[in-house]
């Protein structure tokens, strides 16, 4: 793929997150002002624990089909696609019966009552969400971006849609919001295998013969690590949640949630970027190993673009609360530590690359227990005293150490220069910068943080910023001017 193919693809992935985006800026508000911070904290529990649902049930070899789908003929993908289906439905039953033998207990801790309705719900969800993420994977490997952006767009629309409809004729709970998502991730998994009917087809009808027993053992080898990975990880996301529903309840809990989505645009860019860069990324290294300029040039395109956003989202952080509703004011002074954690996560998939490309999949493990341990010490400490404000700075510590740990890994399987060193200068003073708009509204010295670290970043990566003016001049002249 030449690299205007790769910025075409990757603007195609950009619409259905700017559209997304504008959604969720619609979407979220409503969603707030109808639901009180204590039932939108249940539904954030829910959420968390079908996340960590489908990290067990997947057992890591969603990774191992993107990993290896590349490797395979085109006639052959299909085989990977049914070989990690078959495994990860076998698991999902077993796990389905642990979930209904103990579910007084497990609702008991999520939503403090006991229902085998919610654990029904749950185990649906999980079904629904297994063929969601394979069906869109399909798309992904395929780089379909147009599709992909379609199918996030659909996502949003009929989370609202549905959600209106069950509001007004249901009591206004969480199980409402529920049932919304659950039935949207339907909806989106239906169509998104319809239009990639070929390929499943393909997998459940025409298909080759099966995998050779070296295939799937490499595919286990691969993937399997990457569950403790996951299930580690998902820990080290999800604790500082875990610490505020224990310390602080589900009403701070809904406001932290709430807080998530101030920095959607943040998380909107690390969805497009994660989306389109993996199989680029896989691409790009199996045609020329020795590429390395690209990947270096991709890694200060992002670096600089999260940075900017970043600082911004802080700025207008006081503006931007007051979508959510009065109940949620609290969380404009909770949202300045959590940027970090799509601003690290998103830098760290273009700075990762070594463990990935060199198939070293342990040491995946050692830096998210290493996080994970951190992450729990650091909401031990702060949450009991601080609540959301200190699970936010526990969660940003946790995810520099998360960047550092695979940035320094990854060089030493595969040595790409990443300028750290202003990297670490511009995270320093932004740091400062989040944690004065932790505890102030905006006033002078926000203001001027905001333009210092601008100016910083601007002036450390002027070169990069230069030359993709040189780019983008000649283009503008050629098809707007001219025209």
């Amino acid at each position: 793929m030449s690299n205007k193919a790769i910025l075409k693809n990757f603007a195609s992935y950009g619409i259905g997150s700017i559209v997304t985006l504008i959604l969720g800026f619609l979407t979220n508000p409503i969603i707030t002002r109808m639901i009180d911070p204590i039932e939108y904290g249940k539904y954030s529990m829910f959420t968390l624990f079908t996340s960590v649902s489908l990290l067990i049930v997947v057992f890591g070899l969603d990774q191992s089909f993107v990993r290896f789908f590349y490797e395979r003929n085109e006639d052959l993908r299909g085989n990977l696609l049914l070989y990690c289906l078959k495994f990860a439905i076998i698991v999902n039953i077993v796990f389905s019966i642990c979930l209904i033998l103990f579910y007084e207990k497990v609702t008991l801790y999520l939503f403090q009552i006991e229902s085998l309705e919610l654990i029904i719900l749950i185990i649906v969800s999980n079904f629904i969400l297994l063929f969601n993420r394979y069906s869109l994977l399909v798309i992904r490997m395929q780089q379909k971006a147009l599709l992909y952006s379609l199918m996030q767009i659909l996502q949003k629309v009929a989370f609202l849609f549905l959600f209106l409809s069950l509001i007004f004729s249901f009591e206004s709970n969480f199980k409402v919001l529920i049932y919304a998502s659950i039935v949207t991730n339907i909806i989106v998994t239906l169509l998104s295998i319809y239009f990639e009917k070929r390929f499943w087809k393909t997998t459940f009808i025409n298909f080759n013969p099966g995998l050779s027993s070296s295939t799937k053992n490499e595919m286990l080898k691969f993937g399997t690590p990457l569950i403790f990975t996951s299930l580690i990880t998902w820990i080290f996301q999800s604790i500082d949640r875990i610490f505020i529903n224990k310390y602080s309840g589900f009403e701070e809990l809904g406001i932290y949630s709430a807080a998530f989505t101030i920095i959607v645009l943040l998380n909107a860019l690390q969805t497009t970027f994660t989306t389109f860069w993996v199989p680029v990324a896989y691409e790009k290294y199996a045609i020329n190993k020795n590429e390395k300029n690209f990947f270096e040039v991709v890694n200060r395109a992002i670096t600089l673009s999260m940075f900017y956003i970043s600082i911004l989202l802080i700025l207008f952080k006081d503006f931007i609360v007051y979508l959510l509703g009065s109940d949620y004011r609290e969380a404009a002074f909770i949202m300045p530590f959590l940027i970090f954690m799509p601003l690290l996560y998103t830098i760290s998939e273009t700075t990762v690359l070594g463990i990935n490309f060199m198939k070293k999949a342990k040491y995946h493990i050692y830096i998210a227990v290493v996080s994970c341990v951190v992450s729990v010490i650091l909401n031990i400490v702060f949450v009991p005293t601080f609540g959301a404000k200190g699970a936010a700075f526990s969660t940003a510590i946790s995810y520099f150490v998360f960047f550092t740990l695979r940035t320094i890994i990854s060089k030493k399987l595969y040595n790409l220069n990443y300028s750290l060193s202003k990297f670490y200068i511009c995270i320093a003073f932004i740091s400062i910068y989040a944690l004065y708009s932790s505890f102030n509204k905006i006033d002078v010295t926000i203001i001027f943080l905001a333009f210092f670290n601008i100016s910083l970043v601007t002036i450390f990566y002027w070169k990069d910023i230069n030359y993709a003016l040189t780019k983008i001049k000649p283009y503008i002249h050629k098809n707007i001017i001219r025209k």
